[in-house]
């Protein structure tokens, strides 16, 4: 978030690459305060998040099993703010998915 960001709701949307599948997330809890619940449908997760105003970075990091190897094309991860229409984009990459 930079300083610019409404406090508020945002929803995090991420669609992960073909060959992934998400199992669960790694962080439930950012600052001992606020709760990461993560509902994932297909290749696609949410979860949503509280900022409380100003510059600030937050790493939410989740778990996947490979179902299929392979060099693909990672979307971008989407969050928007839920009472606003601010919004931000992470960047696309490529991933190669190996099986363990």
């Amino acid at each position: 978030f930079d300083e610019t960001a409404p406090e508020g709701g945002y929803e995090l949307t991420d669609l992960l690459p073909a060959g992934l599948r998400f199992t669960y997330g790694v962080d439930q809890s950012l600052d001992g305060n606020d709760w990461v619940w993560w509902q994932a449908d297909g290749q696609q997760i949410r979860t949503s998040l509280h900022h409380k105003g100003g510059a600030a970075t937050k790493t939410l990091r989740y778990r996947a099993r490979v179902s299929g190897a392979g060099s693909v094309s990672a979307e971008p991860a989407v969050l928007k703010a839920e009472d606003s229409d601010a919004c931000g984009f992470s960047k696309a990459s490529k991933v190669t998915v190996v099986s363990p």
